[in-house]
């Protein structure tokens, strides 16, 4: 009969293997499932950063532009003013003094007012605005159809408050009519300065010299010749590019002597000689 495995004795060999297994025992279990680590998102300190800053910037922002604090209440005007120019500096009050720049004022204040000349501005915080202005001094007038406009020494066309008003006030102000009816563009130069002054002083000196009174100027076709009409009916047709003073004399040499003969006009437009009708 055959014995068990399990009765047969162990060799020396198995029983120094299972006494070295008792010196140098080892443990073994199943190891726990890990979790992966959750990691919060790296940009949320950004994205908290970034809304802070966006609502200081619109807090801010409100502050200088929106709010009243720095709306025009005070406007500070240095220099004498018609009343449409006084009406329309008083339309900048309630404006934001920040959000409008000082030169983009000056130019539509210059653009909406022609009488305007030299025009600046400046800003006195919270709510004031400085404004120091000249404006153009009429000279001249200028007639074309039923418009009327005015011109400075430099030959500047503008426009008045009450045109009529002012040449009634004025009646010692010259007043040219344009037969021609050439375009005006109020704040543009319509004449050379040469040709207003020639207007200037021949209206001044005419009175001096005759007694007569200049009822009106006239020009045509161009500002070379220029047309003055009298109060004795007869009119005299001048060169506005020579002196108005030697054509004066002329005139006045002609007039001594044949002044019950004219009739119709006296032309002194060539150089040293006079025609009369």
């Amino acid at each position: 009969m055959t014995k068990p495995r399990w009765s047969r004795p162990l060799s020396s060999q198995s029983v120094r293997s299972r006494q070295r297994a008792y010196r140098h025992p080892a443990i073994y279990g199943t190891t726990d499932r890990l979790e992966p680590r959750r990691v919060r998102p790296s940009w949320s300190r950004a994205v908290w950063w970034g809304l802070g800053t966006g609502l200081l910037i619109a807090l801010l922002g409100y502050g200088l532009f929106l709010s009243p604090l720095f709306a025009i209440q005070t406007i500070a005007i240095i220099g004498e003013v018609t009343p449409p120019v006084q009406a329309r500096i008083e339309e900048l009050i309630g404006q934001n003094l920040l959000s409008y720049s000082a030169g983009g004022m000056a130019e539509t204040l210059r653009q909406s007012q022609s009488s305007i000349r030299d025009l600046s501005l400046s800003k006195g915080l919270p709510n004031t605005l400085r404004v120091e202005l000249a404006l153009r001094q009429p000279v001249m007038a200028w007639r074309v159809g039923t418009l009327i406009y005015f011109l400075d020494r430099d030959g500047v066309a503008f426009e008045l408050f009450e045109p009529g008003v002012y040449l009634f006030e004025h009646p010692d102000l010259p007043e040219l009519t344009d037969l021609r009816q050439q375009p005006v563009t109020p704040g543009k130069q319509l004449a050379r300065r040469e040709f207003v002054a020639f207007v200037t002083r021949l209206a001044s000196q005419f009175p001096d010299r005759f007694p007569l009174e200049l009822e009106r100027l006239e020009i045509d076709e161009s500002m070379l010749e220029l047309r003055a009409i009298t109060s004795a009916g007869w009119s005299v047709q001048l060169d506005t590019t020579r002196a108005v003073e030697g054509q004066l004399t002329a005139l006045q040499q002609v007039f001594e002597t044949y002044h019950a003969d004219i009739r119709q006009y006296v032309d002194l437009r060539i150089a040293g000689r006079a025609y009369f009708k």
